[in-house]
């Protein structure tokens, strides 16, 4: 038996000769295992396993019983050679054998004949004696060796000829071929082999794409890139880099593929983590909790050692174990309690490792409208109202709210994370209940509110004072106010003060919707009641509207009379100042003429006159006419017509 060596590999190959060119490779693995490249070329890699990890107990490969084809050329030269040899005897008594046949005529040469064998050169023929033995007859004619002896011929190109003990195996490439060989598996590489062993049982082929190929104790696990292998030997897990892995080892079981960017990978003790950015990662180290950040990738080898998961790093409440991380946003408190006492938050971010500390809820310091749901109640006239309200609040002192308002015992949980193994079944303050509370009592104020006050006196006394026309204003306030008003007003009046003073919550201010009446005539008797007061209010309208409408003329025609008074008042006045000029005009103007007329003889005068009575007559638009008497009343009866045209006065004026 020869030894050689791997340079690189570490890893030692032993080669066991037989007496042909073939030879059966023992690999005997190293701590990082081996790769098998291609078996043609025989080519061997190291593998890597358990990379990063600190591990005292290595992976055993143990030893791989590998069978390499002998060359293509050199394989008739193997079926020759490898064939059994036939004995001394075996060969005198076929020898005899055709010595009688070819002496009796006819018979023998008939006998002779058929056994005669023609191997062509795609054949392969096998011979099996009486012994048991098996021979390969060459290509060829045979008689002498075809005697006493079962033969059978094959096409080379089949994959598999058995003849026991005598296997002619192909294996194609990219395939491994498993056999086992007195119990011993052998991996067979590509190629044609031949093999003559009594022991040696041929399985099948396997491609070298199989993820998992086992052969009894042997194992060929290919790990694609990307992946991880996951195996455990006795109790201890192994993780498998990229690769091809051949071992050979009792004790492994083969656990599956991980992907190598999943964020846990894990086998029994072994964890690769790798937490994704924006996200912490939660552990245990037996009863410690662990926080992982997202920066670097974490190989631990610990049986005490549980990866639970990661959460968000943007979570308002990470809690694990011991470890809190509360994160509270501006705008909100957080509620807390330190060894049992009341610890209010601020915003910011705060990471806390203690026990005895307690995280609850948060708690809002902004306006929130609260509704309160079908309230039902008497009030004190005996009438059932029914009726929803809603109404705003802010926090202005935390601890007061908390401890007279948010006391919790349900154990219900809410925004939060808690890790699997860390759960609590109570929590002192919830938010939910810190608003149901409030409810519950601004509820009860309300139905106070409806039992000390009249609903029927509020609707009649509104209905009334609308029809009063003698009543002012201030009385329909103080006496004639809704009853909503009523509610409002009483409220935010009681209830707010007592709620600042005694629980820090300020009330901001509330509505009631519409209020319903549970008895139904009751219901349709006050409806009719406001039908009629409010037809009372459209008649009183409608006749306020005509007597302003009256009013409205009745001053609209006595603006319009005073106006016209003042209007001719103010003509004749100007026309008198008219007159008065125009006479004081003419005055001076004759007093004028009488002066000028005084100075001149007598004809001139007349002259004159005569030329002021024509122009007089001219701007009246007048005609003077001078006649007898009698063609004078012609003229004036229509008897003549008037020809004479103007302007002829005139002239004979001037003759």
């Amino acid at each position: 038996m020869a030894t050689a060596s791997a340079a690189d590999s570490g890893i030692e190959m032993k080669t066991m000769e037989s007496d042909d060119d073939s030879e059966l490779r023992v690999f005997a693995g190293s701590e990082t295992g081996i790769y098998l490249v291609g078996a043609e070329s025989g080519d061997i890699l190291p593998v890597v396993v358990d990379k990063n990890f600190k591990s005292k107990v290595k992976l055993d490969y143990g030893n791989v019983r590998f069978l390499t084809a002998p060359a293509e050329d050199q394989f008739e030269t193997v079926l020759a050679r490898e064939g059994s040899a036939a004995s001394c005897g075996s060969r005198c008594a076929r020898g005899l054998l055709c010595c009688v046949g070819i002496v009796t005529p006819l018979v023998g040469w008939i006998a002779l004949m058929c056994k005669v064998k023609y191997v062509k050169l795609d054949e392969v023929s096998l011979a099996r004696g009486h012994d048991g033995n098996v021979y390969v007859l060459p290509h060829g004619c045979h008689l002498h060796g075809t005697l006493c002896r079962k033969v059978e011929t094959r096409r080379v190109t089949e994959d598999v000829i058995q003849m026991n003990p005598v296997n002619i195996l192909r294996i194609l490439p990219g395939h491994y071929g498993i056999a086992d060989n007195n119990g011993e598996p052998v991996i067979l590489g590509p190629g044609r082999h031949f093999i003559n062993d009594a022991l040696f049982k041929w399985i099948k082929p396997v491609p070298f794409t199989d993820p998992h190929v086992r052969n009894g104790t042997t194992h060929i696990i290919t790990v694609p890139g990307g992946s991880l292998g996951l195996v455990e030997v006795l109790g201890v897990g192994h993780i498998l880099e990229p690769g091809r892995h051949i071992i050979n080892n009792n004790d492994l079981i083969f656990r599956g593929f991980a992907k190598a960017t999943d964020e846990n990978v894990s086998i029994l003790s072994k964890h690769r983590i790798m937490v994704p950015v924006g996200r912490i990662g939660l552990a245990w180290d037996g009863g410690d909790a662990l926080l992982l950040n997202s920066d670097q990738v974490y190989y631990i080898d610990n049986n005490l050692f549980k990866y639970v998961g990661s959460v968000d790093i943007l979570d308002e409440v990470i809690e694990h174990g011991s470890i809190k991380i509360i994160t509270v946003n501006e705008g909100l408190l957080g509620i807390a309690f330190d060894d049992g006492e009341l610890h209010v938050m601020e915003p910011g971010r705060h990471i806390i490792d203690k026990a005895t500390f307690m995280f609850s809820a948060f708690l809002s310091t902004g306006q929130e409208t609260l509704p309160i749901r079908q309230i039902t109640s008497l009030s004190s006239d005996n009438v059932g109202l029914a009726f929803s309200a809603a109404f705003s609040i802010q926090v202005v002192d935390a601890k007061k709210a908390v401890t007279m308002l948010g006391r919790d015992l349900s154990g219900e949980v809410t925004n939060r994370h808690r890790s699997q193994s860390i759960e609590t079944s109570e929590t002192p303050f919830n938010t939910k209940v810190f608003q149901e509370n409030i409810k519950d009592r601004a509820r009860l104020n309300l139905s106070i509110i409806i039992g000390n006050n009249k609903f029927t006196d509020s609707f009649l006394s509104t209905a009334h004072l609308r029809g009063d026309a003698s009543a002012t204003d201030e009385d329909a306030e103080e006496q004639g106010e809704s009853f909503k008003g009523l509610v409002h007003d009483a409220f935010m009046a009681k209830f707010a003060t007592e709620m600042l003073r005694d629980c820090g919550v300020k009330i901001l201010d509330m509505s009631i919707e519409d209020i319903k009446i549970v008895s139904k005539e009751l219901s349709a008797a006050l409806a009719q009641a406001a039908v009629k007061a409010t037809e009372l209010e459209m008649a009183r309208i409608d006749q306020d509207v005509e007597v302003t409408r009256a009013a409205t003329a009745m001053k609209s025609l006595q603006i319009r009379a005073e106006g016209e008074g003042v209007a001719k008042t103010i003509k004749a006045e100007a026309k008198s100042d008219t007159i008065r000029i125009i006479g004081d005009a003419e005055a001076a103007r004759i007093r004028k003429i009488d002066d000028a007329m005084s100075s001149i003889c007598v004809p001139s005068q007349r002259r004159e006159m005569i030329l002021s009575a024509a122009e007089t007559l001219k701007a009246a638009n007048s005609t003077l006419i001078f006649s007898d008497a009698e063609t004078g009343n012609n003229i004036l009866n229509g008897n003549m017509p008037l020809t004479v045209p103007r302007g002829a006065v005139g002239r004979e004026r001037e003759k």
